[in-house]
């Protein structure tokens, strides 16, 4: 995928700044978030020769997963366990599969 985002012209920096201004723009977020790329798809652990070969052919993709996968770990075991504090049960309608969507007001035309 690191070559995916090189031909984009996107790194880890870039889709760091696309993200906040997304936040910012679309949510009203006026904080920087920090973000902490893994590539989803990248082969590192795979077995398979022809993925160890692409592993191998791209160090830093490799240096970068190892890295970031570290700090996730490094930040999950240092921020305290969450905790729950009130509505934290699904609806027994929700482990049936039936949709849920709650709404103040609905409106509509019939026969649309």
């Amino acid at each position: 995928k690191l070559e995916l985002l090189e031909e984009q012209e996107m790194n880890e920096e870039r889709k760091h700044k696309e993200w906040n201004v997304h936040y910012k723009e679309k949510v009203g977020i006026d904080i920087e978030i920090p973000s902490i790329f893994i590539d989803p798809v990248f082969p590192i652990f795979s077995k398979k020769d022809r993925h160890m070969r692409k592993v191998e052919r791209q160090p830093e993709a490799k240096a970068s997963v190892q890295l970031f996968t570290y700090l996730l770990m490094d930040l999950a075991k240092r921020m305290p366990a969450y905790r729950c504090q009130g509505q934290c049960n699904a609806p027994d309608e929700f482990f049936l599969g039936a949709p849920v969507i709650k709404m103040d007001q609905i409106s509509g035309r019939e026969n649309a």
